[in-house]
């Protein structure tokens, strides 16, 4: 351990800062700095900065956000008489009043990493929207980084419905970021405010507008990661309108650029356990982890669930858990809300497109998709075509579930076979008579190899099939095809498998037939859950471990290198 003199200011201020006693804190700083009064002083103001800190984050705190509708919520939001309170009545416990040169006003938005006020710049006089991480965030090395690679994100774009940034800085222990004010506040807070059905075509040209940005971005080698309601701020429109209601009232902001990633870096390269976005709107690659396919793509499916909740007013997999979420995002049914099917059917088929699991199927750009906005806002025929009937079913056929299930049916055929075979020996044993009229011990050791092979095994890969065990599609196939060709052999060959069925060819013609019925339905499940075990072959082998990978550099580390 190195000794308090080697220490930096950062690593002495740390160690203090774990102290609780005052006593113990004061015989610290006293062993830290020994007769350096300058470091003394310093490390002293930054403790009271500390303070400072504490006090005015511990009254933000003290009200409970309120719950949306599911307990996944798509960002904690403060009640709406906190946002609205000014700072006199609210903040009146804090000695903190201003962070640089901005004077606080009120609480807008709050979420994990920060929270975002509604502020005042005395010297241009004018409204700013000013963002600082919260006080248990504020020492670590990562925060004032992440604040810095936002701003540079955020600094090499400019668009029309882009929030500008207007000064990063910081005051003390306080990063923050300036940007322009949005006087209509986000647009998850405007939905839940205004739940009434929304026309389709206002929806359409608002959406086309945010699409645009994000094109803006793309075009740049920009992927936000993290698009959401919360994250599209609402401008109200200066011209005179003939809408008066609705979202047609205004014209959204883009913001947030936290998660940015510039796309011509490899996104495989970072910690597998992150994820990338809110769950509530992450695409599927993101949800799974799979950085090699998060990209511009991912954007276009939030856009879709940003899109299907503003049309219907109902998230499209909103779930009372985290695992309940990300469970219904990576089995992606874009089709299955009701709620969907009653929207005009060009605007269905933008969403499902833009829902689609692979993103391969979806809209190739965010230009695309706002060209098709704006088609369908004007009336006009849309260009995109829903995915095929063949496509359908071999995303259907890749579906994990189809695993299971042909498990699950290969168990039941064999279970209904097995006690077919020996159902009368059942019968036998509980006293009934049976009126068939054979050696019992004769058909019970002809029946056993029948037993071995192949019932015995497909039960058995049944089950491992159901525990989703490697290799056991190939096998469970395998088994039912030779399976399928000895009962062919011996309906096509016309020659009994039981001495019991000899002079009754009808009889066992029938009996064959229904158990081979069984067998072609077993290997045609098997068959079709021949995609989903290569998918899932495929992921075990991607997510295998691996050498550990370096960090992924972010735009700011792509600036300096440049």
């Amino acid at each position: 351990m190195p000794s308090d003199d080697a220490l930096s200011d950062e690593e002495a201020f740390n160690r203090l800062c774990r102290v609780a006693d005052p006593v113990e804190q004061r015989d610290l700083l006293d062993d830290l700095c020994g007769d350096d009064h300058q470091r003394r002083n310093h490390l002293v103001s930054l403790l009271e900065i500390r303070e400072d800190a504490d006090r005015f984050f511990a009254v933000l705190d003290s009200s409970k956000p309120k719950r949306s509708r599911s307990t996944v919520n798509e960002t904690p939001t403060v009640p709406e008489n906190a946002a609205d309170t000014p700072v006199d009545s609210q903040f009146s416990r804090s000695p903190l009043k201003q962070i640089g040169n901005y004077e606080l006003t009120r609480l807008v938005g709050r979420g994990g990493m920060g929270n975002v006020f509604h502020a005042r710049d005395p010297v241009l006089d004018r409204e700013v929207a000013l963002k600082v991480p919260r006080v248990e965030l504020m020492l670590s090395r990562g925060v004032e980084r992440r604040f810095i690679r936002e701003a540079r994100a955020a600094a090499r774009l400019d668009h029309p419905h882009l929030v500008s940034i207007l000064q990063v800085g910081s005051d003390g222990l306080y990063p923050y970021i300036a940007s322009q004010w949005c006087d209509g506040g986000d647009l998850a807070t405007w939905m839940r405010e205004h739940p009434q059905p929304r026309d389709p075509r206002d929806v359409a040209m608002f959406m086309a507008a945010v699409a645009d940005a994000i094109q803006h971005c793309h075009d740049r080698r920009i992927v936000h990661l993290d698009l959401k309601p919360s994250n599209i701020l609402l401008v109200g429109r200066d011209e005179q309108t003939t809408a008066t209601e609705g979202i047609a009232r205004f014209y959204p902001k883009v913001t947030d650029f936290g998660l940015a990633r510039l796309i011509d870096v490899q996104l495989d390269q970072t910690t597998d356990s992150m994820f990338l976005g809110t769950p509530l709107y992450m695409a599927p690659e993101q949800a799974e982890c799979q950085r090699s396919l998060i990209g511009p793509a991912s954007d276009v499916f939030a856009m879709g669930v940003v899109l299907h909740e503003l049309a219907t007013g109902e998230r499209p997999f909103d779930g009372e858990t985290l695992t309940v979420v990300l469970d219904r995002i990576r089995a992606v049914n874009p089709n299955s809300t009701m709620a969907l099917r009653k929207l005009p059917r060009d605007l269905r088929t933008i969403i499902s497109r833009c829902l689609q699991r692979e993103p391969t199927d979806r809209y190739k750009s965010a230009q695309s998709l706002r060209d098709d906005l704006k088609r369908f806002a004007s009336e006009n025929p849309i260009h995109i075509r829903r995915v095929s009937i063949g496509r359908r079913f071999w995303l259907w056929c890749r579906r994990p579930e189809r695993i299971k299930q042909a498990g699950v049916i290969t168990v039941a055929i064999q279970v209904a076979v097995l006690s077919n075979l020996y159902s009368h020996y059942v019968l036998l044993g509980l006293g009934y008579r049976v009126s068939f009229d054979f050696d019992n011990r004769q058909f019970f050791i002809e029946s056993i190899p029948v037993a071995l092979f192949p019932h015995l095994p497909l039960l058995i890969n049944g089950v491992r099939t159901i525990r989703h065990r490697r290799w056991c599609i190939c096998i469970g196939t395998l088994l039912s095809l030779a399976f399928v060709v000895l009962l062919a052999s011996v309906l096509l060959g016309g020659r009994a498998a039981f001495s019991a069925y000899k002079g009754n060819p009808f009889a066992s013609y029938v009996a064959h037939l229904f158990i081979g019925c069984m067998a072609m339905v077993q290997l045609c499940v098997h068959l079709i859950a021949i995609p989903a075990a290569a998918k899932m072959l495929a992921d075990r082998k991607r997510n295998a471990p691996s050498k550990t990978m370096p960090e992924l550099p972010t735009v700011d580390d792509k600036t300096k290198a440049s």
